[in-house]
């Protein structure tokens, strides 16, 4: 996650800031690229790939309990009453 304040910034300091902000967007585009053209070669799974895998292989015998209900209420755990 990312907060970017560049919006409110002053116009002055968007001008001061602009030419690292354009470096930083380029480098980040090549390293998409790269990670893009491995993935493409087969080369490297992609995240939701990659960690759907790893929690598949992880979590084979396990057993889950429902996680819907059908009146919708659910109970919290942590306090009682």
């Amino acid at each position: 996650m990312k907060l970017d304040m560049y919006e409110f910034c002053t116009t002055e300091l968007q001008q001061k800031l602009s030419p690292m902000r354009t470096k930083f967007k380029e480098q980040e585009e090549k390293k998409m690229a790269q990670k893009a053209k491995l993935i493409a070669e087969g080369k490297l799974l992609g995240p939701k790939l990659a960690g759907a895998a790893a929690i598949a292989k992880k979590d084979e015998n396990v057993e889950y309990e429902p996680f819907q209900f059908e009146d919708g209420a659910y109970e919290m755990a942590g306090e009682e009453e």
